[in-house]
């Protein structure tokens, strides 16, 4: 923290020796609801190889359905899609649809057993 920073939000200044360090998060279970595909990576890393998932912190607030893609994959597959845009009522849904729900709303449990 500094004067012209007081929040300390612009990070690490050039003379710091930590300036230097990469600034990773922690792995993440990126897996997409499309393909199947499943990697244990970094949020950045999955953003870099173009992975619809969870933002830089790897995780979503508990409870937000949003899309599970790899780079290969279209956002109008998933059941974001399905809930979002053609507006289907959840009782609409597929058991497979409904089970990705499931697995979406139990991510924090699964990750805090990981770590």
């Amino acid at each position: 923290m500094t004067e012209e920073d007081p929040g300390g939000k612009r990070g690490p200044a050039p003379d710091d020796p930590q300036a230097d360090e990469p600034t990773t998060s922690p792995p993440v279970l990126v897996w997409c609801e499309v393909c199947g595909k499943e990697q244990m990576t970094s949020a950045e890393e999955a953003f870099n190889e173009g992975w619809d998932f969870a933002g830089p912190g790897g995780t979503y607030p508990a409870g937000v359905v949003a899309p599970r893609t790899c780079g290969g994959c279209t956002i109008d597959k998933t059941v974001w899609w399905r809930l979002t845009v053609e507006r289907t009522p959840v009782t609409g849904l597929t058991e497979r649809e409904r089970g990705i729900i499931a697995r979406i709303l139990n991510e924090p449990a699964q990750r805090d057993e990981t770590s």
